[in-house]
C-alpha cells in the first residue's frame, strides 16, 4: 500500500532533484568543454598533417630536384673529359677545362653526400618508418 508523501518529504525530494540536476547540468557541461577542446585537438592535428602530407611533397620534388643537377654535372664532366682527351686542345685551355672539371666534381660529390641525407631525413621526419640500428 502506498502512503502519501508528507509535505516536508515533498519539499526534500523536490531539493535533492533540484540538486541532481544541478549536478548533471554541471558533468555536462565539463563534457561538453572537453568535446570542444578534443575537437580543437583534432583541427589542429589534422593541420599539422596537411603541412606535414605537404612537407614530403616538397622534400620529394628537392629529391627529384637533386638527381636532375647530379646528372646534369655528369653530363659536363663526362664531355670536359671528352675535350682533355682532344689532341688540339692548348695548354691554357686544358688549364681552364681542368679547373671547370674540379669545380664540377666537387659538387658531384657534394651532391652525393647530400641525396642519402636527404632520403634518410625524409624517411625519419614525415614516413614514420623506423629508424635503422648500426
Amino acid at each position: 500500500m502506498k502512503r502519501d508523501l508528507t509535505k516536508e518529504e515533498k519539499r526534500m525530494s523536490i531539493e535533492e532533484t533540484q540538486q541532481l540536476l544541478s549536478e548533471i547540468q554541471s558533468v555536462c557541461l565539463k563534457q561538453e568543454e572537453e568535446l570542444n577542446n578534443a575537437s580543437l585537438k583534432i583541427d589542429s592535428l589534422q593541420k599539422m598533417h596537411s603541412e606535414s602530407s605537404h612537407m614530403v611533397e616538397v622534400a620529394k620534388m628537392s629529391l627529384v630536384l637533386i638527381h636532375d643537377l647530379n646528372n646534369t654535372l655528369q653530363i659536363i664532366v663526362a664531355n670536359l673529359d671528352f675535350i682533355l682527351l682532344a689532341q688540339d686542345a692548348s695548354d691554357e685551355a686544358v688549364k681552364y677545362v681542368e679547373n671547370i672539371r674540379k669545380a664540377a666534381l666537387s659538387a658531384v660529390s657534394r651532391i652525393r653526400r647530400l641525396i642519402p641525407q636527404s632520403k634518410e631525413k625524409l624517411c625519419q621526419n614525415y614516413c614514420n618508418r623506423p629508424q635503422c640500428v648500426d
